[in-house]
This record gives C-alpha cells, structure tokens and sequence, in this order.
C-alpha cells in the first residue's frame, strides 16, 4: 500500500496530467485496499482510476474492466448495491467484447454480478447474468 501511495505520488508530480501509469496505479492501490477490507478507501481510488484509464486507452481494455469489477466489490461491500450492479454490468460488458466464453475474469463478473442480483431479489436477472459468464470451449 505504502509503495502504490508513494508511486502516485511521483507520478503526480512528474505528469502534471495523469495518464495511464497513474490511472494503473490508484487501480492497484484500489485492489489492494479491497484485500485489505477497505472499500471505502478503495472506492475513491478506484472512481479516481477509472476516468484516467478511459482517457488513455480503448474503454473496452480489460485493465479498465478489472477496475470497474474492483469498483463493483467496493460499492457492493459498503451495500450500494444499484451502483455495484451498473459497475460489474459494465465490466462484464466489456469482458464480453475482449474475453472468450468461460474466461476467469468474464466467469467471476458474470457470478458477482448474479449474486448481487440474487440479494436484489432478482432470480431471473441473476440467472442471466451468470450464463453470460460462458462454458470454457
């Protein structure tokens, strides 16, 4: 966590616009904060990331699709749970264009996705989204 902290804040002050590298950056600090039990903190680094990464690369990259995911844990775990719906619906959005059917990533949105609809009360959503998560071929 110190290191990231510290890795942003170089990058801060050598890009006085952020581009990808910091956007990557408070990604990972956002990750890490989630593995922490944070998601709080995480949630601000990760709504800072997500922004960053779109201006820098192709908004179906996968890198902004994990931080999307990332986003989608964070606000589900702080029960914010129609903001989380629209994040982990956008990452397996994008997961869908770049990943094959059955593909770790697109298989655990599909499945956090439907959980979450799952305490929803929204069987029949959840059951939909975790087909979307695909058979390995």
């Amino acid at each position: 966590r110190k290191t990231l902290e510290r890795a942003i804040a170089v990058l801060a002050k050598v890009q006085p616009e952020p581009r990808v590298e910091t956007g990557i950056a408070l990604g990972n600090l956002g990750a890490v904060l989630l593995q922490q039990n944070d998601p709080a903190a995480a949630r601000v680094h990760l709504e800072r990331a997500i922004p960053i990464l779109e201006r820098g690369t192709n908004v179906d990259h996968p890198v902004i699709a994990g931080a999307r995911y990332n986003l989608g844990v964070s606000l589900a775990m702080t029960n914010d749970r129609a903001a989380a719906e629209v994040q982990f619906t956008k990452a397996l959005d994008a997961y869908e264009r770049t990943l094959p059917p059955g593909h770790p990533q697109r298989a655990t949105a599909a499945t956090s996705l439907a959980r979450l609809l799952r305490q929803m009360n929204r069987p029949e959503d959840a059951a939909k989204a975790e087909a979307r998560g695909g058979k390995a071929k």
